[in-house]
């Protein structure tokens, strides 16, 4: 394939097997990087709460399997599968799995 493109995952099962979900546990997982852009998959096991936190770029979340919730300013976001987010630069954002496990995909544009 060109360096001028790629495929990064033929479809969701490629992204899902990245990573397994496991109760209380919060896993990360590198997909992809390449020229300021990163893409990671977030599995949030059952019961699973990532802390409020900040990014340092502006990112993109897609909720991939189950239901995740995303407190993010002040007001509580459901993401739900194909559903896309996007937070600001420097936004506080905490994560957790709504109901069961879920995984979400996180894609950082550094120098955007």
């Amino acid at each position: 394939m060109p360096e001028s493109h790629r495929i990064i995952a033929a479809n969701d099962d490629r992204l899902r097997e990245h990573s397994t979900p496991e109760a209380g546990v919060v896993r990360t997982a590198r997909v992809f990087a390449h020229d300021g852009i990163s893409m990671m998959l977030i599995t949030l096991g059952e019961g699973a709460v990532m802390r409020e936190h900040t990014a340092t770029a502006p990112i993109l979340l897609r909720g991939l399997t189950g239901r995740t919730s995303i407190a993010v300013a002040g007001e509580e976001v459901q993401l739900d599968v194909g559903t896309l987010l996007h937070i600001e630069t420097g936004v506080p954002h905490a994560l957790s799995a709504d109901g069961g496990a879920s995984q979400v995909v996180l894609t950082v544009f550094r120098g955007a």
